[in-house]
């Protein structure tokens, strides 16, 4: 029995040692670096234009996603805006009439001043008009206010529409 098991073992270290180089020199594991490449903005990709393998530098462009969303959203603030900016006649108009009308009443407070002099008018009467006055006036810095309020929803939206626009750019 310990014959038949040198036998086998001397077989098998001859047939180790042989010289064939037809067989696999080592046996082991192949590994890549894999590299995850993500975009700025989530949507759906249109263009591909990089294939597995390919190398990249920094800055190549290799895909592009579809931007008509952030482009619908331009063309709905750019109306809006547009909107907006409707309102600015019709305020400027106001402080416009507004403004005549204080013109009209510095003049009426001034002949009455001097109708008050010679006792042609009474104080109740001048008193009435600087009211008046004071009443314009307040209405005057209202409308200038609304002015202000529809110049900063003004530029809210311009705001929006540069950052949509951003948005759009690194889709690519």
């Amino acid at each position: 029995m310990k014959k038949y098991i040198l036998l086998i073992l001397f077989a098998v270290a001859l047939t180790a040692c042989s010289n064939e180089k037809d067989g696999a020199d080592a046996n082991g594991n192949f590994e890549a670096q894999e590299i995850i490449i993500s975009s700025e903005i989530a949507g759906k990709i249109i263009e591909m234009d990089a294939e597995e393998g390919t190398t990249l530098k920094s800055g190549d462009l290799i895909a592009v996603i579809d931007s008509s969303g952030f482009e619908l959203s331009i063309a709905q603030a750019d109306a809006q805006k547009r909107a907006i900016q409707t309102k600015l006649p019709s305020v400027f108009a106001q402080i416009n009439v507004l403004e005549e009308q204080n013109q009209t009443l510095v003049i009426e407070k001034n002949r009455t001043l001097q109708m008050l002099k010679g006792k042609a008018a009474t104080q109740q009467m001048l008193d009435n008009i600087e009211g008046k006055i004071k009443v314009n006036d307040a209405q005057i810095k209202q409308v200038k206010t609304q002015n202000a309020s529809v110049m900063s929803e003004v530029a809210v939206l311009n705001t929006q529409i540069d950052q949509l626009r951003d948005k759009i750019n690194r889709c690519k």
